[in-house]
């Protein structure tokens, strides 16, 4: 897809970002019931988990690092990550 900005001038960061868009998309439109099957596909698979309950489960599963990172970033403990605050 070729987008133009004004009569003749060809704009290639549009034409590219609007290309890798459709290739995302396959170049159809999800429809409303397609949205719709898939929420209920969705809630079938996760029954009915409130967002407590994946909290608590996912505290249950962490690791003292994992739930230790963000407490870190600020001061630039740990794994190098992009969000470090200070990087050591």
């Amino acid at each position: 897809s070729r987008l133009y900005m004004g009569k003749d001038k060809y704009n290639p960061i549009g034409s590219l970002l609007g290309d890798m868009a459709s290739s995302l998309m396959g170049g159809v439109t999800p429809s409303a019931s397609s949205n719709s099957q898939t929420d209920a596909a969705l809630k079938s698979a996760l029954g009915s988990l409130s967002w407590t309950d994946v909290r608590s489960t996912l505290e249950k599963l962490q690791t003292p690092e994992e739930r230790a990172f963000r407490d870190n970033l600020p001061k630039g403990y740990g794994k190098g990550s992009p969000l470090h605050k200070l990087r050591l």
